[in-house]
């Protein structure tokens, strides 16, 4: 009789093991989507901003502006691949497939006209 209480736990501690995988590679995969998106949305504010920093309607002062942001979207981008340590775990035998990194002077790099 006793064995069988024995048995009763350890599939109740090992159906609680498997659920808490199952949990924590959901978290993960759900950090790894919401970081992406992040990530695309910083890229895309940083190429518009770019193009508002040489956009000839604009004046100096709001070119410079610019300027400004799309280096602060770059630099943003750019600490989204550091600090998201959590997102590259992936479950076996799924892997994200490798990307070209740019550098942060690919975006932060002076503008068209030469300003930084």
């Amino acid at each position: 009789m006793r064995s069988g209480w024995e048995l009763a736990d350890r599939m109740e501690r090992e159906q609680a093991a498997v659920a808490d995988r199952e949990r924590l590679r959901e978290r993960s995969r759900i950090a790894g989507d919401m970081h992406d998106s992040l990530g695309h949305d910083l890229a895309l504010i940083a190429v518009r901003a770019g193009a508002l920093e040489v956009d000839p309607g604009l004046g100096a002062e709001q070119q410079r502006a610019a300027g400004e942001l799309r280096r602060a979207a770059a630099e943003a981008t750019s600490g989204c691949g550091t600090s998201s340590g959590c997102c590259g775990r992936r479950a076996p035998g799924r892997r994200r497939p490798p990307r070209a990194r740019r550098p942060a002077s690919w975006w932060t790099g002076p503008g068209p006209r030469g300003s930084t």
